[in-house]
């Protein structure tokens, strides 16, 4: 009893420690607290922590407060993630960093991994934090096994700007340091050869000068000049720091500086492609054309159809407008952040479309005689019937065809007038096309139907009429026959006693005549 008491405790305990999950890794933003002053740039590492077993992917998103920090820059150099399924993406508006990679060749374990290197601009006094949100690490198993994760908050505090130290009297300073060529720090510019110039008032008896990648970068102290400004060539892509310091009598000022970012090479390769595939029938195909740029990033897409242009979209892929049958040229030209152009063209073939057809109809009805109507189109497809009057408009009705490609269709009964009724097939992939048009008048007279014959009011008085002429005709002329008939029956009665006595006295010479002849042959 005691046994089975203990191996009952034992299971508890085991089965608590198995449903908690085991933490096996986390985020971090480090270094965890900084201190920087307003327009000064700092650099934060975002890194795995603690990864006690192999990592295969990572997704996530860095949230800071937008209005503290500018988020310029995200570097993949050093990461231990060599396959990004989403390129880290800066949100301004949103104020996030999205990111998603693998590792694919062993996975990663230990106590601290790159994933990036995040830069951001201080704009406002205050108290930042940063943190990742959905943070979610996939485990090196074959399976993609989920494993628990956190993320720790990062501060970093932004402090008012130091006046600067060139002249402790406050009489000189710096009135300006930027590059006319590259003006705007939030932009990107193909020029590779940018220039800077910067004003001081007099007490300044050198300058010392330089630029690259680092955000917190200062000019060495050897390089000591006395310049107007500075240009640079050949520059490589990315962002680049130019850094500068003033000297007067009292030392040297703290480090001034501008960002320019570059990009002077195109947006890589790609291909239009039909989702439709061509030739298609869909005469409305989505297109896909999208494509990446490094470092700028793709600002836009303008899409031409047989050399007219239809649309600027951000978007890589699109439904284009109705195109008519055959042939057409499709060029996409996608534009960089920094005006590089790279262009893709592909032909896409639209097929004709199966006409639909009706095949039976009235002509003529009378008011409270509902429409009948049969027409053909391909099998199982969307049929749409327009009835249209002037007095009335367009009367919109929708039916399928059966597996045949037939449909009937009984509408309601239509007021008097002349309507023009027409059908519009669907395909499958949404193409359609148009039957031709057919004519129902709706007459206000009644109507006879005579073998297939329609007859109105007006032409059924004047049939009647003359039906009527001729019957009576008819009677006339049987009148006037019988009057004779009757006339010559009284004639024979009057003439009868001597037709009588006429008819006796031939017989009574027949009997004379057979006398004579029996005389003769005794």
């Amino acid at each position: 009893m005691r046994n089975n008491l203990i191996i009952s405790i034992l299971v508890g305990i085991s089965l608590v420690f198995a449903a908690a999950p085991v933490l096996a890794a986390n985020f971090a933003i480090e270094p965890i607290n900084g201190k920087i002053e307003v327009g000064q740039a700092i650099s934060l590492s975002l890194n795995i922590k603690n990864a006690d077993r192999e990592i295969n992917a990572v997704s996530g998103v860095v949230s800071y407060p937008k209005d503290l920090l500018e988020a310029v820059n995200v570097s993949k150099a050093g990461s231990i993630l060599n396959f990004w399924i989403k390129e880290p993406a800066i949100s301004s508006e949103k104020g996030q960093i999205s990111f998603e990679g693998a590792v694919v060749s062993g996975g990663f374990r230990g106590t601290s991994g790159k994933i990036a290197t995040l830069q951001f601009i201080a704009r406002k006094t205050g108290t930042a934090a940063l943190y990742v949100l959905k943070p979610r690490i996939l485990a090196n198993d074959g399976s993609g096994t989920d494993i628990a994760v956190s993320s720790s908050e990062t501060k970093v505090v932004v402090q008012a700007a130091l006046p600067p130290t060139v002249n402790p009297s406050a009489t000189q300073k710096i009135t300006s340091v930027g590059s006319p060529t590259h003006p705007d720090a939030s932009l990107w510019y193909s020029d590779r050869n940018p220039s800077f110039a910067w004003q001081t008032q007099t007490g300044i008896i050198a300058v010392r000068t330089s630029i690259d990648n680092d955000p917190l970068g200062a000019p060495s102290a050897d390089s000591e000049e006395l310049p107007a400004g500075r240009k640079f060539k050949n520059l490589e892509n990315g962002i680049w720091y130019f850094h500068i310091q003033f000297k007067n009598d009292q030392g040297w000022s703290k480090v001034y500086g501008a960002r320019i970012n570059i990009d002077a090479t195109a947006p890589d390769d790609f291909t239009v492609k039909s989702v439709d595939g061509s030739p298609t029938g869909n005469p409305k195909p989505t297109i896909t054309f999208g494509t990446g740029d490094l470092p700028s990033g793709v600002d836009r897409y303008l899409v031409e159809i047989d050399g007219k242009l239809i649309n600027d979209t951000d978007e890589g892929s699109m439904t284009l407008p109705l195109l008519s049958v055959g042939r057409h040229r499709i060029k996409i030209t996608a534009y960089d952040k920094a005006g590089n152009t790279k262009a893709a063209e592909s032909d896409i073939e639209i097929l004709p479309v199966i006409k639909p057809l009706i095949v039976d109809y009235p002509r003529e009805l009378l008011p409270g005689y509902a429409v009948f109507l049969k027409g053909i189109f391909l099998p199982d497809s969307r049929v749409k019937i327009y009835i249209e009057s002037l007095e009335s408009g367009i009367k919109i009705e929708e039916l399928k065809t059966d597996t045949a490609g037939k449909w009937m269709y009984f509408g309601r009964p239509l007021e008097a007038g002349l309507y023009s009724i027409w059908t519009r097939g669907f395909n499958a992939l949404g193409g359609s096309e148009i039957s031709d048009k057919v004519y129902i008048k709706i007459s206000s007279d009644h109507i006879i139907t005579i073998g297939g014959l329609s007859i109105g009011n007006g032409m059924a008085l004047g049939i009647c009429f003359s039906v009527i002429l001729a019957l009576l005709l008819l009677l006339f002329a049987v009148l006037l026959r019988m009057d004779r008939i009757k006339a010559h029956a009284n004639a024979c009665e009057t003439n009868f006693p001597s037709l009588v006595k006429n008819q006796n006295t031939i017989r009574g010479f027949r009997g004379f005549h057979r006398k004579i002849h029996l005389k003769i042959k005794e």
